[in-house]
């Protein structure tokens, strides 16, 4: 049985992200971009997905403002997905924004002007737990990027 959990540990949290993010090159495959995802988790919220077989997923939290959450990064191991791990550590992050007061929960992923199959079925989660497309930008993390 999977169990949602808040971690705690700085270190703890960015072993589990640098885990993780090396198990999916297809959607994080940046390793600068990686190196930026495991310094910030240090400090952020982190909900963990843990099975029999240990941690399985993991999404850091963002507060934007005191209406509005962002998820920093979901990851969920390769093994995990589409077995409703990635919508348990959803339905946490909700339910916690929800308990703070906030109306708004957010995420960014790489939109669809730029053909790519990992994250048309990133989209098509997102959209499956609630999200809908609310702005494009060709700017993310500083970075240009495909919209």
């Amino acid at each position: 049985m999977m169990k949602i959990e808040l971690e705690a540990s700085a270190e703890a949290k960015a072993k589990i992200c640098s885990d993780i993010l090396a198990a999916l090159p297809a959607w994080f495959g940046d390793q600068e971009t990686n190196l930026e995802y495991i310094e910030d988790v240090r400090t952020r919220m982190m909900f963990v997905a843990r099975g029999p077989e240990g941690i399985v997923g993991f999404l850091s939290l963002t507060k934007m403002t005191d209406s509005a959450f962002d998820i920093h990064v979901l990851a969920v191991l390769p093994t995990q997905h589409r077995q409703g791990t990635g919508c348990a550590l959803i339905d946490a992050a909700k339910k916690h924004a929800h308990r703070q007061g906030a109306a708004f929960l957010t995420v960014k992923t790489l939109g669809p002007s730029m053909e790519n199959a990992d994250y048309a079925a990133t989209r098509k989660f997102y959209r499956a737990v609630g999200f809908s497309l609310w702005r494009k930008t060709w700017r993310f993390g500083g970075k240009a990027c495909p919209a």
